[in-house]
């Protein structure tokens, strides 16, 4: 990264592109099909709709460390809910997406999720898809019940610097591919070097009805932290941007 840049980057986390306003964000569908985040059901098939889930998210706290290599070290903790008995879930992390050129062209880029790290000696397999990683979570031979939490780690490299004469942070802390509802939302982002906190900016909702989000955050030095006090329903995102 330039020396007098600190970050470089426009990127959605479960989508593959974005237009950011002061009002609000628009999230176009994918143009690439996979497994998304879902629960994995008796058959060991995923099911993808909230009405069958059997599940709910009620705590995700994210940290992401932005290095100046553009690789994020990323950490998420979630703490699941199953209301019915299910085997586990899939954390889907895509893998392309598009950079809006300064021309409003849109450029497909590809980021390499790598050093997947999983605690609490939770079982898990991953799968790689064309467009990106899937973490399936839990067993075949047993089933869960109530409150479970899962908190693994992944690098993302994202690739090298595009926009050269302007710097971004626009990342999706939660993608639109969940198929449940999310509570208690918390974050933590490390930034390279210090930046102007009030070009800060948050937004939530759907990908083509998304509004202004009002978190309660702070900023210390280069670290951001804060709580999004809403529930994110069904196929809801919830983005930052610097």
């Amino acid at each position: 990264i330039n020396k007098n840049k600190f970050f470089i980057f426009t990127l959605l986390f479960c989508s593959v592109i974005s237009l950011f306003t002061a009002l609000s964000l628009s999230f176009p569908q994918s143009t690439v099909e996979s497994v998304k985040n879902a629960v994995i059901a008796d058959s060991g098939e995923t099911e993808t709709t909230a009405s069958s889930s059997g599940y709910d998210i009620t705590d995700y706290d994210l940290d992401i460390v932005v290095n100046e290599n553009n690789v994020f070290v990323i950490t998420e903790t979630i703490t699941v809910n199953y209301s019915k008995e299910k085997h586990g879930i899939v954390r889907y992390i895509p893998e392309y997406y598009y950079l809006l050129m300064p021309n409003g062209k849109r450029k497909e880029t590809r980021a390499i999720v790598s050093d997947i790290k999983v605690e609490n000696d939770t079982p898990y397999s991953v799968h790689e898809e064309d467009s990106g990683t899937n973490i399936r979570f839990g067993s075949a031979s047993s089933t869960l019940l109530g409150n479970v939490t899962y908190k693994f780690s992944y690098n993302y490299k994202i690739g090298a610097d595009t926009y050269k004469n302007e710097d971004y942070f626009f990342f999706n802390l939660i993608g639109t591919d969940w198929d449940t509802s999310i509570s208690n939302i918390t974050f933590k982002i490390t930034m390279p070097k210090e930046f102007d906190a009030s070009k800060i900016e948050f937004a939530s909702g759907k990908r083509s009805a998304s509004t202004t989000a009002t978190p309660d955050f702070s900023v210390s030095g280069n670290v951001i932290t804060g709580r999004l006090n809403e529930t994110l329903k069904a196929g809801e995102a919830f983005t930052i941007k610097i």
